[in-house]
């Protein structure tokens, strides 16, 4: 057999190879897709996405409305707007993010360690859950896996379309999520390593101008940083949210088995040390690889650059918000997919084959039962079954009332009534307004559904309890929402 032969052999083997993992990839994440209903973030996605793109456009800058994900959401849904429709949308972007995570492995390592990262991120709890989701966080981590690979390419082929490529993916980035802005601070850590090891500034023109450009591409997504909303959600992120050195543990955990974990202490700690050792692995044999691509550097330069992708965007988050709080798993997912990326290199790097498949089986024994928690366990808030409750009581003359007002947004999704609705802020409690809307409701209802979720304090339906006009009749609670029935006497 010639060398051609056997590489057109190795070649199809990979292609194979790969095509049985986007098919793993695929029933992961298509598999139970419209099993729960839309929780209040999905639902916003559609009333956002059912709007025209001028509206978009506008909101995006008064407020706070990343569009890109938005935008291509208004389009998909030509297709439908039912749960797995929108959804599905999410689902394809996963599956093509596990394609994409295999392209930038092989161009910064090998095809082997590209499908050991694609397996790793096919079977990811956390991937698989934010591609079954109506959100944008799927599409963030494709564009800055496209982005990242551009920019390898870029300063290594030394051709203007990975520049292109590169300024127009980072730019939609950033519009589809502002923490998508901290990608930059691997890139130019790593422009800055290359430049330094090389003694001299390395395509410094072409990264200013795509940095730029990526950035004026943004522009309107990242007006909205800046609206009064803006403020006032960043203020309540950083009370809601506190950082310590624990976050960054629980950070690297959430990404190795996401969500639903319930698999003991023992197995919790065991995969972190086995994901981490792999990481080590990765890094130590990095000391003794050659230079690359004709750079004069002392370690493998793709583990460097790897190793910038999955962690500095992370740690530069985390230092901000010791100052100011915004350290939330689901804006830090999209850069989880390198971290994987760097587990798949340690892993490959083992010193036997035996080893190797261990470690591998090991890690898939380990996600075994917060992949299945996935498909099992209600997860998300239960707008499906509270709106059947709901319309299957309702009555001339009730009205419905939410608490926070917002919730009409997931509500209506789902409800075909036609009784009165009406609402107010979560955060008012001030008993004085709270009475002004009982008395109209008084005047008005003969009977009162108060819909709350996401409160710590349910002022409305104590005043209600507390008023003689209103008699509770029935209480129920689904996932994540509650169900007050009140009688106006």
């Amino acid at each position: 057999m010639t060398v051609c032969e056997r590489g057109d052999g190795n070649r199809r083997k990979t292609i194979v190879a790969l095509l049985g993992i986007l098919l793993l990839a695929a029933v992961l994440r298509l598999g139970g897709l419209a099993s729960e209903s839309l929780w209040y973030d999905e639902a916003y996605s559609v009333w956002v996405a059912r709007h025209d793109l001028a509206w978009q456009i506008a909101m995006s800058i008064e407020r706070i409305y990343p569009p890109t994900y938005y935008l291509l959401l208004h389009i998909w849904m030509f297709l439908g707007d039912s749960e797995f429709v929108v959804r599905a949308l999410s689902a394809v972007l996963g599956i093509v993010s596990v394609a994409l995570i295999y392209i930038l492995g092989q161009a910064l390592f090998d095809s082997e360690t590209g499908l050991v990262g694609a397996f790793l991120l096919a079977i990811a709890p956390l991937h698989i859950w934010y591609s079954q989701e109506a959100r944008m966080y799927i599409l963030v981590a494709l564009l800055l896996s496209v982005g990242n690979w551009a920019l390898w390419r870029a300063v290594h082929a030394s051709e203007r379309r990975y520049w292109a490529l590169y300024a127009v993916t980072i730019g939609l980035a950033f519009s589809a999520h502002y923490h998508a802005v901290f990608i930059l601070t691997a890139h130019n850590l790593y422009m800055i390593a290359r430049s330094l090891i090389r003694g001299k500034w390395c395509e410094w023109r072409p990264w200013l101008v795509t940095q730029g450009a990526a950035l004026a591409l943004a522009a309107v997504g990242l007006a909205g940083i800046f609206s009064e909303e803006a403020t006032l959600w960043w203020g309540e992120l950083t009370k809601r949210y506190s950082v310590s050195w624990v976050d960054l543990i629980r950070t690297a955990a959430e990404f190795t088995y996401g969500l639903t974990f319930t698999g003991g202490r023992i197995a919790y700690w065991g995969g972190l040390a086995l994901t981490g050792a792999c990481c080590m692995v990765a890094l130590v044999s990095a000391r003794h690889r050659g230079a690359i691509s004709g750079a004069d550097w002392p370690v493998d330069e793709g583990t460097v650059y790897c190793l910038f992708l999955a962690v500095v965007p992370v740690l530069a988050v985390w230092v901000v918000s010791l100052w100011k709080s915004f350290y939330v798993l689901r804006y830090l997912f999209p850069f989880m997919p390198p971290y994987l990326l760097l587990v798949a290199r340690g892993a490959r790097l083992l010193r036997s084959p035996f080893l190797q498949a261990f470690a591998l089986i090991a890690m898939v024994v380990l996600l075994a039962t917060p992949l299945i928690n996935i498909y099992i366990l209600p997860q998300k808030e239960d707008w499906r079954a509270a709106v059947a409750y709901v319309s299957e009581r309702e009555e001339p003359g009730d009205w419905i009332y939410f608490v926070d007002y917002s919730l009409w947004i997931p509500f209506d999704y789902y409800y075909q009534g036609r009784a009165h609705e009406s609402g107010l802020s979560r955060w008012v409690t001030d008993y004085e307004r709270i009475g002004q809307q009982a008395d109209e409701m008084a005047a008005d209802a003969s009977r009162v559904w108060l819909v709350q979720s996401h409160l710590d304090k349910y002022a409305v339906e104590e005043y209600l309890l507390r008023d003689p006009r209103f008699l509770p009749v029935e209480r129920v609670e689904f996932l994540g929402i509650r169900v007050v029935l009140f009688e106006v006497l």
